[in-house]
């Protein structure tokens, strides 16, 4: 033992991946060696004397140091471990690290979320950037003054990463999972209540789905003028900033050229996808689902024709300003995969959704697989229609047809208010999982589109300003960048305040004239609740207030927003069925020529006898 003691061999450490390092073990000195022995021979005689004194070594008296608590354990009088101070021990630094984990992870995921989102940044400004722009000490005050003198370029703006939608990663959980399927019970409980109660009422199963029949009517019409709207934005935006991109840089009159061009595209704006859309709508009289379609898809390509603009424009003008000779015409296709792509901002080039499937042999094979959700994603939105479907038959028309006419009361007003909110958040929740993420992903699955950050986590919004920032982050992203951050451009960064009442106002009317045209009268309560209270809430009830109280603010006002719009809207659309304001004498005239002409003869006769 003291030659194993006094020359140990070296050892070795085996690595990963096969390689191996020896590690020296230097050879204790003999002096070394005899002060050990003969601390353990006076430990020995210690124990065997029976003295319950320690063995004062190094390591003992740091031990004896430490508080009572961080002692790794206690050796009982007999030399064996308590194993109760263990266990306390044990379940001591058990709840140390549960209350350290929350505050742990929160601040990695923060740090993660940090790192990527500035390395998708670089990584784009890398991409767009010239050689000249890697450099930005030597030419500061060059890009400063261009900076304050021109607008952001397109790279400046969004930028668009491959990136699921939350709802789709959400789903991979399977107790968020489960709150699906518990809306899909729903929907058959819905479905079933339906049948029973028209087989107790007709005494057979009424399979018939009028309602959607009649708010999808006249589709012939809807498609014809969707076709000549979506020809008409493929042909005149584009070939209008052709010939003007063509003729700018060699006119001798560029701001009357420019003026000449944008007038043009302003009038096609305005007469073209304004009012020729509008007046199809009212004047074959179509019904609320079909002006619904007509009047969405005039704002979207108006809201598309302007970015192609706006991202385009800028490009011309600087290469022209550098003389660089070349100009940067967008080609057809990417004009048309913009027009039926999810997303109101213009790029050249959108990330796609390709994977990549490492084979064995080292080879790499590109599988596209964005088409295999795609007739899921349809089934869900023609699912969601149905629900629809069943919430306005079961819960709201039985609830209004009758309360139309009665008599104006604030009791019973108030009642249904509150009736209505239910539908309200049940069509709210709709509107965001059948438009928001099935359609917008079934495009996105067509056209391989991979950037599907549609919305954010706008549930768990604390505040309004949030909430409109992540609601809807497509014509979020249009506002900022087109209404929002050019209103700034143009009067400056002192005026960020009416920056965003201009955008607010804007938002409201074209929310409200959607609604006027698809409901055929004009019922400003959205434009009110949107312009007035939305306004209020956006700035009392801003980012800084955080926490489960201001959320459950949020959702509280929420669905009393949503009960008062469907309880006033529904009451006026019924008011106008049941309650015509127009042609009610009319209708007596009419009563009057019914009667025969010998009669009214006589009744004049007599009451002429009756005056003399």
């Amino acid at each position: 033992m003291g030659g194993a003691a006094a020359s140990p061999a070296p050892c070795a450490v085996t690595l990963s991946k096969g390689k191996a390092k020896k590690l020296e073990v230097s050879e204790p000195s003999t002096s070394t060696v005899n002060q050990v022995t003969m601390a353990g021979d006076d430990c020995v005689r210690k124990r065997q004397s029976g003295s319950t004194a320690t063995c004062k070594t190094p390591e003992n008296e740091e031990t004896q140091r430490r508080p009572e608590s961080e002692r790794p354990f206690q050796n009982s009088s007999n030399g064996w471990v308590d194993v109760d101070h263990v266990i306390t021990r044990k379940m001591q630094l058990i709840a140390e690290a549960e209350q350290l984990k929350p505050a742990f992870m929160k601040e990695v995921d923060s740090h993660f979320t940090e790192f990527v989102n500035s390395l998708v940044a670089k990584s784009a400004l890398l991409d767009s950037s010239s050689p000249a722009s890697l450099f930005p000490a030597s030419c500061a005050e060059k890009e400063l003054h261009k900076a304050k003198t021109s607008r952001a370029p397109p790279e400046h703006g969004k930028i668009f990463t491959a990136r699921r939608s939350l709802l789709d990663e959400l789903f991979e959980v399977s107790h968020i999972r489960t709150i699906y399927h518990m809306f899909i019970a729903l929907l058959i409980v819905f479905i079933l209540s339906t049948l029973l109660v028209d087989f107790i009422d007709e005494g057979r199963l009424v399979l018939g789905f009028d309602l959607l029949v009649f708010v999808f009517g006249k589709f012939p019409v809807v498609f014809c003028t969707w076709l000549c709207m979506f020809s008409a934005t493929v042909v005149v935006p584009y070939n209008l900033f052709v010939w003007w991109a063509q003729g700018y840089s060699s006119s001798s009159h560029r701001a009357i050229h420019s003026f000449f061009y944008g007038m043009l595209f302003t009038l096609f704006q305005i007469a073209g996808l304004g009012f020729g859309p509008t007046y199809v709508a009212v004047s074959y009289a179509l019904p609320p689902a079909s002006r619904f379609i007509v009047i969405l898809e005039q704002v979207r390509l108006v809201m598309k024709a302007h970015s192609f603009i706006r991202e385009n424009v800028p490009r011309v003008l600087s290469s022209v300003k550098d003389k660089s000779g070349t100009l940067h015409i967008p080609r057809i296709s990417q004009y048309l995969y913009f027009l039926f792509a999810p997303t109101l901002i213009y790029r050249d080039n959108y990330p796609s959704c390709f994977s990549l499937l490492e084979l064995a042999n080292g080879d790499v094979l590109i599988v596209r697989s964005c088409y295999e959700g795609f007739g899921i994603l349809l089934f869900q939105v023609l699912g969601s229609l149905f629900y629809a479907y069943y919430i306005f038959v079961r819960l709201c028309i039985p609830q209004f047809r009758n309360s139309s006419q009665e008599t104006f009361n604030l009791r019973g007003l108030v009642l249904c208010i509150f009736n209505s909110i239910l539908p309200g958040v049940l069509i709210l929740f709709l509107v965001f999982f059948a438009f928001l993420h099935c359609w917008l992903n079934a495009f996105a699955e067509m056209l391989r589109f991979a950037d599907r950050m549609f919305y954010k986590d706008w549930w768990n919004s604390t505040s309004y300003a949030n909430y409109y920032r992540t609601w809807n982050v497509v014509v979020h992203d249009w506002l900022y960048y087109y209404a929002y951050r050019d209103f700034l451009w143009f009067f400056g960064k002192k005026f960020r305040a009416a920056a965003m009442l201009s955008v607010f106002t804007v938002s409201a009317a074209v929310h409200e004239y959607v609604l006027s045209i698809c409901f055929g009268f004009f019922y400003p309560v959205l434009f009110c609740l949107f312009s007035c209270f939305g306004v209020v809430f956006n700035f009392t009830l801003n980012d800084r207030r955080k926490g489960p109280f201001w959320n459950v603010i949020m959702w509280t006002s929420l669905f009393l927003g949503q009960g008062v719009i469907i309880c006033l809207y529904s009451q006026e659309w019924y008011a106008r069925q049941y309650c015509p304001t127009e042609n009610l004498l009319s209708d007596d005239e009419k009563a009057l020529d019914e009667i025969p002409q010998d009669i009214k003869e006589l009744i004049n006769a007599k009451f002429w006898g009756l005056n003399i």
